[in-house]
């Protein structure tokens, strides 16, 4: 998006510097003027692309995260989690102790 201010901007941009060095660029201040104000605007436009994506993949990012967290209270209140991880690491039920006063 940024292209289309981009490239009129290098066109004048480049039309001034041909009128200044053949002599006579004090009458052709517009088109540095026009120059300067596209350039500035094409990055502008590009500074806002980056910025959206980088919004679009957080937001994605975020809603893995929510989606996670939700599967994990769903399956902690079910007691799914718990029942699951002792029976993948192979320890009994009844064994299991855990001392709250070790810090």
């Amino acid at each position: 998006m940024s292209l289309i201010a981009l490239i009129p901007g290098i066109g004048l941009g480049a039309r001034f510097c041909y009128f200044l060095i053949m002599g006579n660029g004090d009458g052709h201040v517009q088109s540095l003027i026009l120059t300067a104000i596209l350039l500035v605007t094409s990055l502008v436009l590009f500074i806002a692309g980056v910025l959206a994506d980088l919004s679009a993949v957080n937001r994605a990012l975020l809603e893995e995260i929510r989606t996670r967290l939700r599967d994990a209270e769903l399956n902690s209140v079910s007691g799914q989690e718990g029942e699951s991880f002792l029976k993948s690491s192979g320890i009994d039920k009844g064994v299991v102790v855990v001392n709250s006063e070790d810090k």
